[in-house]
């Protein structure tokens, strides 16, 4: 239930009625951020490019293709006019279900305007086809695309209008509407940052997952922001949260000069570009300022033309604007030499011609052709492989959660899918991240429901299906080239990348799928593994231990508690050891047994807050290995530091600070007059939090030191930085009714729960005082 309450009073009676169990407040969400590479490419087996390292391709080639499964998304809507996702909406139709939660000028924060038509109409420059692309990764088809379930129907409830921005409410109602319509799968290609099982939407979705649904959330897309920098939609206990994995091929749109395929990629792919004279604006690869203001172009030397442009000095939008005034009908904007080609920022609408960036060598092809005319056609692509192929996107965000659970779970293809878009974006194109990756799980999990013959009636253990794609997923080494052959952290990957065809076929599996040993203080010394053999003969089984990269989430000498951005990798070599009672053991056929491991942690620093991990592989002698990962820290996670006190430039003091409604700085030592008849000089603290806090609580404080109610409190909170201002109201202690406190002299007391802290222990709390407050009518 939502509502909106507009006097504080009223929201305390509402909080302590006797049938209200718990209360939040709503939150926005955004639209997920995606990478875009908007390209109308027509390759009728670009989908083997990601197929076939994740056993698709292996899965469709059986016969299964999703068929008898339903799978809902919550999204930005979709363009059902689509050629490949059936034309129409409706019963008998590939997309059959769904529902508009908020229309089209829905802002988040606005009324919503509900209607029975998720059908994306948003033509504004600054949307992606979010809902459109998630749809066809899992069931597009026409011949250049098969989706991952491709013969699955599809619902789609629509929670975001045209501005990007929905609230926490909408997507549970969603959530609900989803299950009522008897959706087997659910996904979920969206959240904001709170990495923590408590989340009120996090809550929602594990506890429509414990009735059979799956559902899959993106894990999010700010891993080089650091350590826990998940989703909170993703953090549900049984929630599959969902890694981006780099695709193995990316794709462009191409045009032949000189008998040569150059690729290019679009910014308004909309607009065609016609076959014509490519004319360049300047004669010299080392002018920047090409094209920005203040440069000269010749008109009658771009006029009816395409105009070649340097990138640099401004913006993609200055260029193209000042040779469309002179009369250009394109523009090609070519990079520095070494340098890749850039996605290109959306334009506005006021860019009438098409806009696409090209590489440098392309560039100079142009500039030194005597007779440069490009040729532009549909069915010209180039397709690269992708050197990080099947490793973990550099932008997926990182587990653990506040509290060291295991996050993410698993991994799917999100860097560089090629999928298909709404008729205003032109049809097809490639967008990179975990919302790509999620609806990727979402068709592997519909195939495996079809293989076994499976629905969410007859799924009554959902975790089981999560649990054994995680036994089979493929765990992934560290990119980059000096590190290639060590283990990436689970942190990033979860189990690895989805392996469709074994978590199928296999006839073993272990339990649990994941493992935290948790830190030092509240270390967990043993797990109990069960085994299971579904072979028709006994297996014999051998433990091992395959360490992964020890993340190092702060330099603590350099700028302490700070997290790292992105994370850095242990170098000392140490690693966590395990110990298995019994390292092999045989199960006779459809039997179990169970396994006790055991851990020692590395001995590193406890300081540092190192967080180790690995994979306990389980190999038998028939059948592939299977594997659990796991990860610890060294260190208690208690000691972190909650409150960010570094310096602040931007005010030139130390963090946490007060200010007035202005941003002026309140010092420490000065008496400030907080006029209740001026709302600008209502006192704001202003607070970064270095890690996320359970429990966030403001108390108002008199001249004695002594607190005299409660200004706010907050649950739950990730690490970000927060602005709480007072308006010189309090709850007293003996009653709930919000009141105003008299004319006098007081303090904010800030008080905030460390990780693991105990609610009822004032030792546990990280607290700070702000200058003296002198209130007056």
């Amino acid at each position: 239930m939502a509502l909106q309450v507009h006097n504080p009073a009223s929201l305390q009676h509402i909080k302590n009625h006797f049938d209200i169990a718990s209360m939040w407040p709503i939150r926005l969400i955004s639209q997920t951020d995606v990478k875009r590479k908007k390209n109308a490419v027509t390759y009728d087996s670009y989908s083997s490019f990601f197929h076939n390292i994740t056993q698709v391709d292996q899965v469709h080639r059986l016969g299964y293709n999703g068929s008898g499964i339903k799978i809902g998304i919550i999204d930005t809507g979709v363009d059902y006019t689509h050629p490949a996702l059936g034309k129409c909406f409706g019963k008998g139709c590939k997309i059959a279900y769904g529902y508009d939660l908020v229309g089209d000028d829905y802002t988040g924060k606005n009324t919503p305007i509900p209607d029975s038509d998720p059908y994306d109409n948003c033509s504004n420059s600054s949307v992606t086809g979010h809902g459109t692309h998630v749809a066809g990764i899992i069931g597009a088809l026409a011949a250049n695309i098969t989706g991952v379930a491709y013969g699955s129907t599809l619902g789609m409830w629509r929670v975001f209008g045209c501005f990007g921005i929905s609230a926490d409410d909408v997507v549970i109602e969603a959530l609900i509407q989803a299950y009522e319509a008897g959706m087997d799968i659910i996904n979920l290609s969206l959240g904001e940052l709170a990495p923590w099982q408590e989340d009120p939407v996090a809550i929602i979705a594990s506890r429509i997952a414990q009735t059979g649904v799956l559902i899959v959330a993106a894990n999010g897309n700010i891993g080089l922001q650091g350590i826990s920098s998940g989703d909170n939609l993703a953090s549900g206990n049984n929630v599959v949260a969902v890694a981006s994995f780099d695709n193995a091929y990316s794709v462009k749109r191409g045009f032949i000069l000189n008998n040569i395929t150059y690729g290019y990629i679009s910014a308004n792919p909309q607009l065609k570009f016609p076959i014509t004279k490519i004319a360049p604006t300047a004669n010299s690869t080392h002018f920047l300022a090409d094209a920005c203001n203040g440069t000269k172009i010749k008109r009658s030397k771009i006029k009816g033309l395409i105009a070649l442009v340097r990138r640099g000095e401004c913006t993609f939008f200055e260029k193209a604007l000042n040779v469309q005034k002179m009369g250009a009908i394109g523009i090609l904007i070519y990079v520095r030499a070494n340098e890749t080609e850039p996605e290109p920022i959306p334009l506005s609408d006021d860019i009438k011609i098409p806009c696409a960036m090209i590489s440098n060598s392309a560039g100079v092809a142009i500039l030194n052709s005597k007779h440069p005319k490009g040729y532009f056609r549909d069915d010209i692509f180039i397709y690269t492989p992708i050197s990080t192929s099947g490793t973990v996107t550099d932008f997926s965000s990182l587990g653990p959660l506040n509290e060291l659970q295991l996050k993410p779970d698993i991994g799917g293809i999100g860097g560089s899918v090629y999928s298909t878009l709404p008729h205003y974006l032109g049809l097809y194109g490639t967008l990179s991240g975990t919302s790509m990756a999620t609806p990727y799980i979402s068709g592997a999990f519909a195939l495996y429901l079809q293989a076994k013959g499976m629905n969410r009636k007859t799924n009554h253990k959902p975790m089981a299906v999560i649990k054994k794609f995680q036994n089979f997923a493929k765990y992934a080494s560290i990119s980059n080239n000096q590190t290639a052959s060590i283990i990436d952290t689970p942190l990033r990957q979860g189990a690895g990348l989805v392996q469709v065809g074994d978590a199928i076929f296999e006839n073993s599996h272990v339990t649990p799928g994941k493992l935290s040993f948790n830190d030092s203080e509240h270390i967990q010394l043993r797990y109990k593994l069960t085994v299971k053999n579904d072979w028709e003969t006994t297996i014999t089984y051998t433990f091992s231990n395959i360490a992964a990269a020890t993340v190092k989430p702060y330099n603590v000498t350099l700028q302490q508690y700070i997290p790292l951005q992105p994370i850095l990798y242990d170098s000392s070599g140490l690693k966590a050891k395990l110990t298995f009672f019994p390292q092999k053991l045989s199960i006779k056929a459809k039997g179990y047994r169970h396994v006790l491991v055991k851990v020692k942690p590395p001995e590193l620093n406890l300081k540092d807050h190192q967080i180790y991990g690995g994979y306990i592989q389980i190999t038998p002698d028939k059948g592939k290995s299977l594997h659990v990962p796991y990860i610890g820290e060294v260190g208690n996670r208690r000691e972190l530091p909650i409150l960010n006190h570094s310096y602040s430039i931007t005010y030139n003091t130390s963090y946490p600070l007060l200010t007035d409604l202005a941003n002026n700085v309140i010092d420490q030592k000065e008496l400030y007059i907080f006029n209740r008849s001026d709302s600008t000089t209502q006192p704001t603290i202003k607070v970064p939090l270095l890690t996320g806090t359970a429990a966030l609580n403001i108390y108002i404080l008199n001249k004695n030191n002594k607190n005299v109610g409660l200004m706010l409190t907050r649950a739950y909170l990730p690490r970000d930085s927060y602005s709480f201002t007072w308006d010189g109201k309090v709850t007293h202690s003996i009653t709930t009714v919000p009141a105003a406190v008299q004319n006098g002299v007081y303090k904010m007391k800030l008080s905030v729960l460390k990780i693991f802290g105990n609610r009822g222990n004032r030792s546990d709390y990280e607290t700070w005082i702000s200058p003296t407050i002198q209130v007056l009518n």
